[in-house]
């Protein structure tokens, strides 16, 4: 009897953590779903001085932003090994960037030290929206979403 007391908690036991490692091998890690090429596609801002017109022109989004590197950027390159690469027409700049919280703030640090946080809102295979406050003329939460860059494998290209 007393065996088989055993042996039920034993199976049991193995059962669970069977089960907890599938799951866990099957889900992708947060870090790893920002990996990638990302486009800006747009700015919109919660509240702004024109009530009708959730986006704005960019002399606003430069006063807003003024300060910030991250608004002249189209593209965004979340490298595995932590860097981010922002490139427009002409800049590029190389950054830090690691997942805090529960995954859903997204730091930014500069080789000067400063920092910069977004509010990782949504992500998914497509598109990822982030948030940041502004105290500046809009007043608000300032909403940045991108699409995702389709990956090319050299190898099937050729």
């Amino acid at each position: 009897m007393k065996n088989k007391i055993v042996l039920i908690y034993l199976l049991s036991f193995v059962v669970i953590v069977t089960t907890i490692t599938l799951v866990l091998s099957k889900s992708t890690p947060p870090n790893m779903e920002i990996v990638g090429v990302w486009e800006e596609t747009s700015w919109r801002y919660e509240k702004l001085p024109l009530k009708n017109n959730k986006y704005i022109d960019e002399t606003i989004k430069n006063d807003i932003t003024e300060g910030l590197i991250i608004h002249e950027a189209e593209t965004w390159e979340f490298l595995p090994n932590g860097e981010v690469l922002l490139s427009s027409e002409d800049r590029k700049k190389k950054l830090e960037w690691t997942l805090k919280g529960r995954g859903h703030i997204l730091k930014l640090k500069y080789p000067d030290f400063k920092n910069e946080h977004y509010n990782l809102y949504k992500i998914n295979d497509k598109e990822m929206e982030l948030h940041f406050q502004s105290d500046i003329q809009a007043r608000g939460i300032v909403k940045l979403t991108f699409k995702k860059k389709e990956e090319i494998d050299y190898a099937e290209k050729i």
